[in-house]
């Protein structure tokens, strides 16, 4: 498992922890789980440092490497963005691309 599989991972099990998750199954487990990910992703790569990895000048590449987490993590939590973090990351990017 990489470095980056692994943050994940236990980025996931710490908010089971904190939540004090109990086992659950069918549906109920499905729903925990996919929240349980949103906000693991959340704490994870949380909106200060999206925010500098997008306004260095950087590739894709150099982004999911600040992040340290894996290429998939960071796309899924920049889809669960607030719209206003979306626009503050757009923004950050759009004044680099017009200063370099």
């Amino acid at each position: 498992m990489s470095i980056e599989a692994e943050r994940r991972y236990l980025w996931h099990e710490v908010v089971h922890a904190i939540r004090r998750d109990e086992a659950c199954h069918g549906w109920a487990r499905h729903t925990m789980e996919r929240s349980v990910e949103r906000e693991a992703a959340r704490r994870a790569m949380p909106l200060a440092a999206l925010h500098a990895a997008v306004e260095h000048p950087a590739t894709w590449h150099d982004i999911v490497w600040l992040m340290k987490v894996p290429e998939p993590w960071v796309r899924f939590r920049l889809e669960i963005a607030h719209p206003a973090e979306r626009a503050l990351l757009r923004e950050a990017r759009r004044w680099l691309e017009e200063t370099a």
